[in-house]
This record gives C-alpha cells, sequence and structure tokens, in this order.
C-alpha cells in the first residue's frame, strides 16, 4: 500500500509540479492507520513494530521509485550514502512513533 501510494504521489508530483514533500501527511496517515489496526493483535509494540514495517518498506522500496520517477530524487549534493542511511532512519523511527501513536488512539477509542 505505501509503495503504491509512493508511487502515485510521484505521478501526481510530476504531472502537477507541486512538491513531493506535500505527500507526507499521507504517509504519516498510513503509519498511524497502520499502527491502528495492529495494537488489536501486538498491544503498543507491536503498533510500534507495524508502523516501523510500513515506514522502512517507504524508505527503502518507496523511496526507490519515487527516485526513479524524480519528485523524490534529493539533489546530488545530497546524495551520499550517509545522509540517505539516515534519512531512511529518521523515516523508521518517525514510522515507529507513529505507529504507536495509532494504536494509542485506537485503544483510547474503544
Amino acid at each position: 500500500m505505501i509503495v503504491l501510494f509512493d508511487l502515485v504521489a510521484s505521478v501526481v508530483a510530476r504531472r502537477t509540479r507541486m512538491p513531493y514533500g506535500r505527500f507526507v501527511a499521507g504517509s504519516i496517515a498510513i503509519y498511524a492507520v497502520t499502527g491502528g489496526q495492529a495494537v488489536a493483535f501486538g498491544g503498543l509494540p507491536g503498533a510500534a513494530l507495524a508502523g516501523m514495517a510500513v515506514a522502512l518498506a517507504e524508505g527503502t522500496v518507496g523511496w526507490a521509485v519515487s527516485w526513479w520517477l524524480g519528485p523524490g530524487r534529493p539533489p546530488a549534493e545530497l546524495r551520499t550514502a550517509s545522509n540517505v542511511s539516515a534519512a531512511i532512519v529518521v523515516v523508521i523511527l518517525t514510522g515507529a512513533a507513529v505507529g504507536a501513536l495509532g494504536g494509542a488512539l485506537r485503544r483510547g477509542l474503544e
């Protein structure tokens, strides 16, 4: 799902010349919904892990798709192994935190 989202966001960004970064809210929503679903099976740790797994897919495969299509490609001077690795780590940690938050929100609503 997240890779499909990245694909669609990349195409829309490219065709409309909209900044690709505007689609981050969609990614955050997907992490939260995933965590909200996973909390029923694994509690808050499971929600965090589910968010982390989705973010891992987005930070690697999803980013590769958007990079290939153009909008997700960082400027050449930022394309270093350490910068790319750091970005992936930040995405994964964000996914874990937002997944846990989504799980906590769902628990609070039950």
